[in-house]
């Protein structure tokens, strides 16, 4: 995640999701794992057109040239709904990628009874970008992360694959993590204009699935360009 980029469309629709899943699970605490990556020399989205008014005008105010968006700004937006928000901002590198989750994982209330989002550039590995690459996070690390946490729901950001469906990529993320037992995956993909990303949810407690299906299937109905995935072991 970039700080250009942060408050765009995307945005609007991962942190849209992620406050109907606090309040409709009950979880009080979101750990958002920005993957902070450097700035580029490009011009940031700033088509906000989603559903949610409030969420768009929050964002519509910060990404003003005198404001300049901040990652650390979500705290404002979670402390005026209640939900204490873990920014973990601290810069991403490729070739430090280990020390990085080492040190999320270290304290443990960052992963006990929270929807963990985690927000790289990307989204997960592909089979050209692995460990090199700082806009990806790797398998091995989602399943470190799924290892770890506690009553807790992990969301991954992921943009489209190029050249691939909906269906595609959530076939290829529930592959290469299918040998992890007891793992529930649930996914929602937006397509907004050209741009098109997915949430996906992976956790292990079985108490969180009814509420959640729910959620997310009923943001479905209400979304026409939205489209929602599961596979339950």
């Amino acid at each position: 995640m970039k700080d250009q980029w942060f408050g765009d469309k995307k945005d609007v629709f991962k942190f849209g999701i992620c406050l109907k899943l606090l309040e409709g699970i009950g979880l009080q605490k979101l750990t958002w794992i920005a993957m902070r990556t450097k700035n580029i020399n490009e011009e940031p989205y700033n088509d906000l057109n989603w559903v949610d008014k409030e969420l768009r005008e929050f964002f519509f105010n910060l990404r003003k040239p005198a404001i300049g968006p901040k990652l650390e700004m979500i705290q404002c937006l979670m402390k005026e709904k209640g939900i204490y928000c873990v920014p973990i901002s601290d810069p991403f590198e490729a070739k430090r990628r280990k020390e990085y989750f080492e040190k999320i994982v270290s304290n443990t209330d960052n992963l006990t009874s929270a929807l963990i989002l985690v927000d790289p550039d990307n989204g997960f590995e592909t089979d050209s970008f692995k460990d090199e690459s700082d806009k990806h996070i790797l398998f091995e690390e989602i399943k470190y992360l799924l290892q770890k946490m506690q009553n807790s729901i992990l969301a991954v950001f992921q943009h489209q694959q190029r050249g691939k469906s909906y269906t595609d990529t959530f076939n290829y993320i529930m592959d290469k993590l299918n040998k992890e037992p007891n793992i529930t995956f649930y996914c929602l993909g937006v397509k907004n204009n050209k741009a098109q990303s997915m949430i996906v949810l992976l956790f292990k407690d079985r108490e969180f699935r009814t509420k959640t299906r729910n959620i997310l299937k009923n943001y479905e109905m209400k979304n026409a360009k939205v489209r929602y995935f599961e596979v339950i072991e």
